[in-house]
């Protein structure tokens, strides 16, 4: 009888840099999850923004003004682009209104981010910038804050980064898919933020290149008409509604330019201030300027270390300066861009402009892996297999400073335990209609479940108490939610304090204010601020002389 062969099963990958790239995604996928389940949705933006979902979720409606911030004369519109709020009110709707949805949402759209620019890059380039590009993205600073924070900017930089990479496909093939799926992917970055016309400048300072450096005048038009008709038509129903609702397309201003329309229908606005704050929050570590830290301090904040990716991006783009290909010029266009916007962002605070460029991390990545991959050839053309050693170094760097962003973060995300502990009684104990005024509005939103009023200046810095009383009556704010690590003993007149007259003022006039809840110390001892939470009802009756 004769003896069957035995098959041999060969398995063969085709690319372990892929594989990598999915193992390493995957470790940090792990490691995200361990800072967002055991941690609450608290940061301001995120309760902003999964509020907006479940009311969309709940309603379906697409509403005029935010309906769960404002008084009954001061509401601000709903005309920012609402892709992201629509996409998590959609999962919301399909799985339930729960915080899992929310938290995971954004984890999922970075791991494939990192698979998406993998993809792109390696048709640009080859296979080992794409891995240093994917690995440098998603280690980002940046990138991981608003991974476990749950705001439109991931979403915005998933569309950016495929918008980008692909229309550098176009550049290196001219393959018109990706020509036009760049165009789409623009088009949904404006859907989900006003960043992406960032992009509209940069498609159209490379159009205008094209168009006087090759001379072709009408074959370029008529092969970019079709990619500018998509920058136009898909984000048209988002700004015909605008036009309805608001009477103007646009309602948010343009660095350098302003408000292109008059937005004054833009919002709810029925009350004359008399006050003014003398700025958002007390200007110390991130909420100090970005030039103001130092612009390395600030980027190293924003992406990385100096040496792991600073250096190797302004390395990179010395490179591209001596390719001078079609390449070349849309990454100088793009870096042109991205100065100037800096220039004009980085006055204010550090952490705003960190996620108003996120969507230029990509970019950055790009550029600094373009830079390993020519180190890396090069240490490998003298001495076989020491440029893997390069990569291996890359990638511990690479995890170490994530590990320890994410680290930090969780600590971050670590809130006041008070705060929640409030949140729950006002959702408990207040009627569904009730506005509750506080400074940490878009972070009561979400837990409290219910309308959050305005801190407005006159409430807060007019040390007048018929005035303030008056103010709370026309508003019609029932309850006054105080934070008392919040407290400012200086007086200094920030929007993110309670000036500590203030405070002194509620104590003094029970009759007016009636504590109703608190947690911690006794307020009456806090006025340097301290630990814990008050709530005070504004009391309608005692009003009624006004």
């Amino acid at each position: 009888m004769e003896q069957k062969s035995e098959k041999e099963i060969e398995i063969t990958i085709k690319s372990p840099l892929l594989l990598l790239l999915i193992l390493i995604s995957l470790v940090y996928f792990y490691f995200e999850l361990k800072v967002v389940l055991p941690t609450n949705i608290s940061f301001g933006d995120e309760g902003f923004h999964t509020s907006m979902a479940r009311y969309i979720a709940r309603n379906l409606e697409y509403p005029k003004y935010i309906p769960f911030e404002g008084s009954a004369l001061i509401r601000d519109g709903f005309y920012r682009p609402p892709l992201w709020n629509f996409l998590l009110a959609s999962f919301f709707f399909v799985f339930g209104i729960n915080e899992i949805v929310a938290k995971t949402l954004t984890l999922i759209i970075t791991f494939f981010l990192g698979l998406l620019t993998f993809a792109l890059v390696k048709r640009i380039s080859d296979e080992i910038t794409a891995f240093f590009a994917s690995l440098l993205l998603i280690s980002f600073q940046s990138v991981l804050t608003y991974t476990v924070l749950f705001y439109y900017a991931d979403l915005l930089l998933f569309f950016v980064t495929a918008s980008f990479l692909s229309f550098l496909v176009f550049i290196k093939e001219g393959n018109k898919k990706f020509f036009l799926m760049s165009a789409l992917f623009a088009s949904l970055a404006l859907l989900t933020n006003q960043f992406a016309l960032t992009l509209y400048a940069i498609f159209s300072l490379y159009f205008l290149y094209e168009l006087f450096s090759e001379k072709k005048y009408l074959s370029t038009i008529k092969l970019y008409l079709p990619f500018f008709l998509l920058l136009v038509l898909i984000p048209s129903g988002y700004l015909v509604r605008n036009i309805l609702t608001y009477k103007t397309p646009l309602c948010f201003s343009i660095p350098y330019i302003g408000k292109l329309f008059d937005n004054s229908q833009c919002k709810l606005d029925k009350f004359e201030e008399k006050y003014n704050f003398v700025g958002q929050a007390i200007p110390i570590g991130t909420e100090a300027s970005a030039f103001s830290i130092g612009l390395m301090n600030y980027l190293e904040f924003a992406y990385a270390n100096t040496f792991f990716t600073i250096l190797p991006f302004i390395t990179g783009l010395l490179l591209f300066y001596f390719r001078r290909d079609k390449t070349s010029i849309l990454v100088f266009i793009t870096f042109f861009i991205f100065a100037i916007l800096l220039a004009e962002i980085g006055r204010g605070r550090a952490e705003d402009a960190a996620r108003y460029t996120l969507g230029f991390a990509s970019f950055v990545a790009f550029v600094a892996a373009y830079f390993y991959k020519e180190l890396f050839e090069f240490v490998e053309k003298h001495f076989k297999y020491l440029g893997y050693l390069i990569l291996l170094a890359v990638v511990v760097f690479s995890f170490s400073v994530a590990k320890a962003r994410l680290d930090t973060l969780y600590k971050v995300k670590v809130w006041d335990p008070s705060f929640f502990e409030a949140c729950k009684w006002v959702k408990e104990n207040t009627l569904p209609n009730a506005t509750i005024s506080t400074i940490w509005g878009h972070n009561g939103a979400w837990c409290s479940d219910r309308n959050i009023g305005p801190a407005l200046a006159d409430i807060l810095l007019s040390n007048d108490l018929n005035y303030t009383l008056k103010v709370l009556k026309e508003n019609k704010i029932d309850y006054l939610w105080i934070q008392k690590s919040s407290i400012d003993p200086l007086n200094r007149g920030y929007a993110d304090n309670y000036p500590s007259r203030f405070i002194q003022m509620l104590i003094d006039n029970p009759q007016y204010f009636v504590k109703v809840y608190e947690n911690g110390q006794p307020i009456e001892q806090c006025l340097q601020g301290c630990y814990g939470q008050t709530i005070f009802k504004v009391n309608v009756t005692a009003l009624n002389f006004m």
